[in-house]
């Protein structure tokens, strides 16, 4: 999993996309609305950012907002992005979907996430999701008099074409189909799925996290490094933990991010 995807950068930037584009292309939408039945609690995760990003984190707490999290370190977290990799926060809250490996989830402009069921070598969750509601989205469109004759290549040109209100009601029908299709078995064809995706050294979970709460901040230090900086990087975070109220707890060497493990 690429390393943007463990920051807050979600917020705004180039990864982010907005929610119709996914739908176009029959994505699986991870709300924790859609997959409520499936949410459990998660009584510790980590999650890599940068100090700029602390403040915002601190302000989706208790929110639906998602937020990727892991349970299991690696070394892709470890060493993927340094320059941007300056803490490590402590987490606890709810869960509805979580993988044994990263699933690159991507994020929309309201900060739900969505999985690419092409994105992997098993294409069950391919056949099982996205064939079935690209074919009930074709309908969707013949329904509401969009044309006749559509197959799956007019589903983004007509999509592009829609008025607001026409958007806000085929909105409401992708995600209440998506609601409809993912039960147990489903989202045993998704994980299945993720397994079978390229790892590398990014052999850590994924877990999306919500209504959470930060139990406490730690500076990421890198071991053998330049102790000057090392020093002023902990101030910094200690500071910055103070003006925003958090616990402060210490400090990690780079290198051991990747034996978290809870």
């Amino acid at each position: 999993m690429f390393y943007e995807m463990f920051t807050e950068k979600f917020i705004k930037g180039n990864n982010v996309s907005k929610e119709l584009d996914y739908m176009s292309k029959g994505f699986i939408p991870l709300s924790p609305s859609i997959l409520k039945e499936f949410e459990i609690d998660i009584d510790m995760a980590w999650h890599i950012t940068s100090r700029k990003n602390l403040e915002t984190l601190k302000k989706l707490q208790g929110k639906r907002k998602q937020i990727p999290t892991f349970t299991t370190g690696s070394d892709g977290l470890s060493y993927g992005a340094q320059s941007s990799a300056e803490i490590l926060v402590n987490l606890s809250g709810k869960s509805s979907f979580r993988g044994e490996y990263d699933f690159f989830s991507k994020l929309d402009r309201n900060g739900l996430r969505w999985l690419d069921p092409m994105g992997y070598s098993d294409l069950t969750a391919h056949n099982k999701f996205t064939v079935p509601m690209k074919a009930a989205i074709v309908k969707y469109l013949e329904d509401e008099n969009f044309g006749d004759d559509l197959d799956r290549f007019a589903i983004p040109r007509e999509i592009k074409g829609m008025s607001g209100k026409e958007k806000s009601r085929f909105i409401k029908f992708y995600l209440d189909t998506a609601k409809k299709m993912m039960n147990k078995k489903m989202m045993s064809i998704i994980n299945t799925a993720i397994n079978s995706g390229f790892k590398g050294d990014w052999n850590n979970d994924e877990v999306l996290l919500h209504n959470f709460k930060i139990n406490y901040v730690m500076t990421i230090i890198d071991e053998g490094g330049n102790e000057m900086m090392n020093n002023v990087d902990v101030k910094k975070t200690i500071e910055l933990c103070e003006d925003l109220k958090l616990v402060y707890d210490g400090e990690i060497n780079r290198q051991d991010i990747k034996r978290l493990e809870y």
